[in-house]
């Protein structure tokens, strides 16, 4: 081999080799540039998941508060509607009581309940309500001899309280007691209670 084609023969063989070193980095090269854009494509989805996550969470706490707030509106609107309602359901019945107590029928049927108290003979306090003072010797007249009155301030509705000292005992009848008793009963059995 002449010098000529042994320098031929060199140069074509560092040539191939060259030539396999730079298609050997070119691989390299693009394998890297396709790992380094898969993984920032596999960062950008984690931050995107990341970051739908985080807002789908702050959604959801912003529509629970929302709904807690909305039920606890609404549960106080209808607390206030209950309130109102029963309010006026209970002005009602005081009205009514107060116009029987007006009524002819309320001092006979006081008579007739205190009649049946002539028979224990024992002297008591007939206490009523000051707007009753002009019955209270009408209803004295249905007690035992001795049998004293009283007006109470507390006796508003209608109604008499009898104290039987001898026997320790007072017979509540007064449409006040009553009044607070059915209303107590009421507001707890009325099924206007909210939980």
């Amino acid at each position: 081999m002449t010098k000529e084609e042994l320098l031929a023969c060199f140069r074509k063989e560092i040539t191939a080799r060259s030539e396999a070193e730079i298609a050997l980095l070119h691989q390299e090269m693009e394998h890297t540039r396709i790992q380094s854009e898969l993984e920032m494509k596999g960062a950008a989805e984690q931050r995107a998941q990341h970051r739908y996550e985080q807002e789908a969470e702050e959604i959801r706490s912003a529509h629970s508060i929302a709904m807690s707030r909305l039920k606890d509106k609404n549960h106080q609107r209808l607390m206030n509607e209950r309130a109102a309602l029963s309010e006026e359901l209970f002005t009602e019945v005081k009205e009514r009581l107060r116009a029987y107590r007006e009524s002819d029928a309320y001092l006979a049927d006081m008579k007739a309940k205190l009649s049946a108290y002539e028979a224990f003979g024992e002297t008591a306090v007939l206490q009523l309500g000051k707007a009753d003072a002009n019955r209270l010797k009408n209803c004295l007249a249905c007690l035992p001899q001795g049998t004293q009155g009283e007006l109470c301030e507390d006796i508003q509705l209608g109604g008499y309280r009898l104290v039987l000292a001898e026997h320790g005992r007072i017979i509540d009848e007064t449409y006040d007691s009553a009044f607070v008793q059915a209303k107590a009963y009421f507001l707890e059995h009325s099924g206007l209670i909210l939980e």
